[in-house]
């Protein structure tokens, strides 16, 4: 990771605000391999701030960390895009996430957008499943959708760690769908954020 003035450039708050909604800039400046410089050559970054957490590219506080899973985005992700300010990851039509079992009931926050004008004649599904066990089932609508699927203990087992499936059941390509797009990924849906949250439940014994 590279560094600017002996400060990790994945942990700069730079004036954006806090709070989970709050997104990073710095990740696309990591991503993107920018540098913060001012006149003098001197960084215009701020100190590195310990009260926060970076997942994925988004600034959790300090009383969210404990809740939260970090995950892995594993199989069937393309690379984080941006554009005026947003950010989102690409699915295949399957994805998966991946987290330490944290042996106790968790709430998966998924924002996304499922590009369901392009399916209108035939809606397309998508399905949140663990292992054989599906958690959820959905036509999504059109537009941003935000989906909180709850993840009881039992359904997480003793796997370690637990994997998450996200598919469609069909997806597209864009180069098809709009005329002029020279994409030829085979999508499945466009997430903004993915994020695992330990409920209040108490923990199982091991």
């Amino acid at each position: 990771m590279s560094r600017t003035h002996g400060f990790s450039r994945r942990t700069f708050l730079l004036g954006v605000g806090g709070g989970a909604a709050s997104m990073s800039i710095v990740w696309g400046v990591s991503e993107l391999g920018l540098q913060f410089v001012g006149s003098g050559d001197e960084s215009l970054v701020a100190p590195p701030l310990d009260a926060l957490a970076e997942y994925d590219g988004w600034l959790v506080p300090a009383e969210d960390k404990a809740r939260m899973v970090l995950v892995e985005f594993a199989d069937g992700w393309y690379r984080r895009e941006t554009n005026a300010g947003s950010s989102w990851r690409w699915t295949q039509q399957t994805a998966t996430l991946s987290f330490p079992n944290p042996r106790t009931s968790v709430v998966l926050h998924l924002d996304y957008r499922a590009r369901a004008d392009l399916f209108e004649d035939t809606p397309r599904t998508l399905a949140i499943t663990v292992g054989d066990q599906v958690a959820h089932s959905v036509v999504p609508a059109a537009g941003r959708q935000q989906a909180d699927v709850p993840l009881p203990a039992a359904l997480l087992g003793e796997q370690d760690p637990v994997d998450i499936r996200i598919a469609v059941d069909r997806s597209f390509v864009p180069a098809d769908a709009t005329e002029g797009s020279g994409d030829t990924r085979e999508l499945g849906i466009q997430v903004y954020r993915a994020t695992v949250e330990r409920s209040t439940e108490p923990a199982r014994s091991p």
